[in-house]
């Protein structure tokens, strides 16, 4: 009974620990009308890209926990990475419009506590690319979520921080990868 027990307490932990992290990518077709022939040959990697990070209506009323600054900084960090990342006077930078549209930052103490229980913190927000001359040359659903904590997780602000890098990583990764 007691090796009953503790196979059970062992397989929630697996589960919990495999089941506390997830993010998805959604690619969205650009409106061909949206596209003209200047842009038709814009793609994601040509060029340097500036990043801007907006909340949506909902999000700026509650917001309590997140920072748009340190989102358009992952996004910043990536693309410095990738050597991508426009400086701020060029004009003939591609734009990534960043807007998040929905977020859930759980109290520390919720989180350590009660940890997975608790639901998950999260992001999602849909990125555009826009050319050079503001045309749409790609659009992408991003989310991330997190929600381990408790027994195996990263507390605080160490939680926001993998969710910012994730969702700026596997928005990126997508627009890097063929269609």
């Amino acid at each position: 009974m007691n090796s009953l027990c503790r196979h059970a307490a062992l397989t929630a932990l697996v589960v919990s620990i495999l089941s506390s992290c997830s993010s998805s990518v959604t690619r969205e077709p650009v409106v061909q009308s949206d596209r003209t022939s200047a842009n038709a040959q814009a793609q994601f990697g040509t060029q340097p890209v500036a990043v801007r990070v907006t909340l949506s209506p909902k999000v700026e009323a509650d917001n309590a926990g997140f920072s748009a600054q340190k989102l358009q900084s992952a996004f910043e960090s990536e693309l410095n990475t990738r050597q991508l990342l426009a400086t701020p006077t060029s004009s003939a930078a591609m734009r990534l419009d960043v807007e998040v549209s929905d977020i859930r930052v759980r109290g520390t103490g919720t989180a350590l506590f009660w940890g997975f229980l608790s639901g998950d913190d999260h992001i999602t927000g849909n990125v555009t690319v826009l050319d050079a001359s503001g045309q749409p040359v790609e659009k992408l659903d991003v989310s991330a979520a997190y929600a381990a904590d408790g027994i195996v997780g990263v507390a605080g602000e160490g939680r926001m921080a993998y969710l910012y890098n994730t969702f700026a990583k596997k928005a990126l990764s997508a627009l890097e990868s063929p269609k």
